[in-house]
């Protein structure tokens, strides 16, 4: 496997989603039908987009890089499309206060600035981690607690940059065909779909 690549801006999307995938397992009773459920951790994210293929150059770009992915081998570094930035006010280079335990559905930052905010559903990155917000959150001064959705796969040091600038994590597509073909049609190509499955 080579190394990952990075998303080409360039190739547009008209249509994006991302969701969390999580890992839990039914046990339903076969005789009063009663059900528990075990989480079992490990949620991943699911990325769908749709791009556009206005042109025949354009058709080249993306065929070359579904070729490089070959199927599900090969990685790729992708952000939420649609939000590439908080629609809170937190920029700057903020960083953990503390160090966050692995399942952890709480971080405890320094901002760079006083009274930010994080609003529900911004994604930010630690690492190779992406994490959503889960509820909105104002910095008391320059400390910000904020609990997330996902947990946390595993334990993130104090000290560690929060990334709000297009937080990547690492993505395979879901199938080996999840990518479709490249169908050309007279002066451009079909719009073509992607399904990624998040990849650590």
């Amino acid at each position: 496997m080579s190394a990952a690549l990075t998303w080409n801006a360039a190739f547009g999307a008209t249509n994006f989603a991302l969701r969390m995938d999580p890992n839990n397992r039914r046990h339903t009773s076969p005789f009063s039908r009663s059900s528990q459920v075990v989480d079992l951790l490990g949620e991943r994210w699911i990325a769908r987009l749709q791009v556009p293929v206005n042109s025949y150059a354009l058709a080249q770009q993306i065929e070359a890089f579904i070729a490089q992915l070959r199927g599900i081998d090969g990685t790729v570094q992708l952000w939420h499309l649609a939000r590439p930035a908080p629609t809170g006010t937190m920029r700057g280079t903020p960083t953990l206060s503390a160090t966050a335990a692995q399942g952890a559905q709480s971080l405890s930052i320094t901002t760079s600035v006083a009274g930010v905010t994080v609003k529900a559903g911004d994604m930010l990155g630690l690492g190779s981690i992406l994490v959503m917000a889960s509820a909105d959150a104002t910095a008391a001064g320059t400390a910000l607690t904020l609990p997330i959705a996902n947990r946390l796969r595993s334990a993130v040091a104090s000290g560690t940059a929060v990334v709000w600038d297009k937080p990547k994590a690492v993505f395979r597509l879901s199938s080996d065909t999840a990518a479709g073909d490249v169908l050309y049609q007279m002066g451009n190509a079909a719009p073509l779909e992607f399904e990624f499955t998040e990849s650590f």
